[in-house]
């Protein structure tokens, strides 16, 4: 059966399946498709494999795609619900909920590798039991006033305000979750969350700050202490608020070459306090692992966007648990979320924030209308890649103003500052509009122009990013730096990092930085967690599995200021229906927990 496979399957599909099969008391082919199907779609994003959805349909349909032209056509059959499931259960290897098996059935026909069901398991009764304890012992006098001027009443508005309502949450609850896209709030409530937090507490909490990658800890902090200035609070709170933050993986405590952490359910974290930014870039097992490493007794606040892009590592963890703030049946976790749409950073006339709505609401045709206005809304610009006859002048005359301006900067930190102003983003690394083809053109332009010279490895002005994790130095995934040459030490190429307060800057001599590349361009999936001011948005002129709705809507809301997009109409619109649905049990085992904990 592998061998018949081997065109879909990758070689760790194989091996597992095979792996599975040799350990197995009754080895059949059911099994070894079986662990194949699970192994493949794990691969891909997916929590889990639902069994129903293949029983009885041709096997070549339970794969994407064939890695190369097959020879002739397969026609095996999956077999019958009740016959397949027999066959897993009777294996030896797969097993119920119940039970410690390699894989496991649940009872909607769902396969999951073990840890991935654990790890669902314990989230799923990790956020009910949170969401069904209200916190007691608050120091609440005069807490009504204070919130009274961190919010002031609108007139014209009967309710208070979602923000508003977010902080009584996380005042009152072990557990919020605020959704809502960019511009709706969230860092401002965050910090609006804290002040209130240290308020109610008779001695001052220990509020941790985090994120899922290191840019993105970085504008969480950046965003929270711009926030802080603002706020209508004493000196004194403000004082106390942190002024820091950090990845996931470095607060847990990363054990080298382990998949565990320092901290976990046996040494849990001390913080009183833990707010998590980007939500929807973490993977069920980090958030897991997250939530099982607090105390009981401490806060989780969570905050993200769930129309964003998924995690790359399997799971869909803040859409699955958005599911139930939309369902109509009553849920304790439906008591702890907070959806804001209001937009404060696009007015209504705003092309980007009307174009990002649509594409968000899978309407192609309102997004192509207003994508052709240029006249009404001139923060968007489509050029249709079929009008391009040249690429690379096409670029040069879109880019080079950009790039000219931080290449003229004497100082590395202004030339930072001006560099991420600017960003073009692809949706594929590979191909003429992807990543890789994009940055060699960007690299000939501006040596074209002699803006750079790049005949070696590291040259002035070559703009990098971190694709590794170095918690030692202090760098880590998605930072983004500059090669430039050290005034202060004869002019030595140097890489520059912006540091963790935005206004210092940290220098490494390049044979010392992790894993890094070129960033004149960089992958959409790479780009969560950053804001630029103006994009250049790129789509391949050919259809791929990875053009999807949530890739466009997280393309277009990266951008503050202007979007300039090249896309063919029919590779948008495919894009615009595309939308990414995840197999995952989550939302289904919430509502167990929730009929277990009534």
């Amino acid at each position: 059966m592998i061998d018949q496979l081997s065109d879909y399957l990758s070689p760790l599909n194989q091996h597992f399946s095979r792996f599975m099969c040799r350990i197995a008391k009754i080895n059949t082919q059911e099994l070894a498709l079986a662990s194949a199907l699970v192994s493949y779609w794990t691969e891909r994003g997916h929590i889990c494999v639902y069994l129903n959805d293949y029983s009885e349909h041709p096997v070549k349909d339970c794969f994407e795609y064939s890695s190369r032209p097959m020879e002739k056509e397969d026609t095996s059959m999956c077999p019958t619900m009740d016959t397949w499931k027999a066959l897993l259960l009777t294996s030896g290897v797969v097993g119920r909920p119940d039970e410690k098996k390699p894989l496991i059935l649940d009872q909607c026909n769902r396969l999951y590798l073990y840890r991935y069901y654990e790890y669902e398991q314990q989230l799923a009764n990790h956020l009910l039991t949170r969401s069904q304890q209200d916190v007691s012992n608050l120091y609440i006098s005069g807490l009504s006033k204070f919130l009274d001027r961190l919010f002031p009443k609108d007139p014209f508005s009967a309710t208070d305000s979602p923000q508003r309502l977010a902080v009584e949450i996380a005042i009152n609850k072990r557990l919020c979750i605020v959704s809502g896209g960019p511009g709706t709030g969230k860092t401002s409530v965050a910090a609006k969350m804290i002040a209130a937090l240290i308020h109610v507490s008779e001695m001052p909490p220990k509020i941790d700050l985090t994120a899922p990658t290191g840019k993105a800890a970085q504008r969480l902090q950046e965003s929270l202490l711009d926030a802080q200035e603002r706020l209508d609070c004493s000196p004194e709170i403000k004082a106390i608020m942190p002024k820091q933050a950090m990845t996931i993986h470095r607060l847990l405590g990363p054990i080298h070459r382990s998949p565990y952490f320092k901290y976990n359910k046996d040494n849990p974290l001390p913080s009183d306090v833990v707010i998590v930014d980007e939500a929807s870039m973490i993977d069920l097992a980090l958030m897991s692992k997250l939530i099982v490493a607090l105390r009981p007794e401490a806060r989780l606040i969570i905050l993200g966007d769930k129309d964003q892009l998924a995690s790359v590592d399997p799971g869909s963890v803040l859409g699955d648990i958005c599911i139930q703030y939309a369902t109509h049946r009553p849920h304790s976790l439906q008591s702890c979320m907070v959806y804001l749409s209001k937009n404060y950073r696009f007015g209504d006339t705003s092309g980007i924030f009307k174009l990002a709505k649509a594409v968000n609401q899978g309407n192609s045709n309102r997004a192509i209308d207003i994508l052709e206005d240029s006249s009404r809304y001139p923060d968007i610009q489509w050029t249709d890649l079929q009008d391009l006859k040249n690429i690379k002048t096409a670029l040069h005359n879109h880019i080079i103003h950009y790039q000219e301006i931080y290449l003229k900067y004497k100082h590395p930190k202004d030339a930072l500052l001006a560099l991420n102003t600017f960003r073009i983003l692809c949706a594929v690394r590979k191909g003429p509009f992807g990543v890789e083809q994009m940055n060699a053109y960007v690299a000939d332009i501006l040596a074209s122009k002699g803006l750079i010279q790049p005949n070696k490895r590291w040259y002035h002005g070559r703009p990098i990013m971190i694709t590794k994790n170095d918690a030692t130095i202090g760098l880590y995934n998605g930072d983004i730096g500059i090669i430039f040459k050290d005034k202060e030490d004869q002019n030595t190429l140097k890489a520059f990092f912006m540091g963790t307060d935005n206004s210092t800057i940290k220098k490494y001599l390049p044979a010392r930085l992790p894993e890094h590349e070129t960033v004149y361009a960089m992958t959409v999936h790479k780009s969560q967690g950053s804001e630029f001011d103006h994009i250049l948005f790129v789509l391949p002129d050919k259809l791929s599995k990875v053009l999807t709705r949530e890739l466009l809507y997280t393309g277009l809301t990266r951008t503050r200021k202007s979007i300039q997009l090249w896309a063919t109409r029919s590779i948008f619109c495919a894009a615009v229906t595309n939308q990414i649905h995840r197999q995952s049990g989550l939302s289904d085992a919430i509502m167990v927990y929730q009929r277990e904990k009534l």
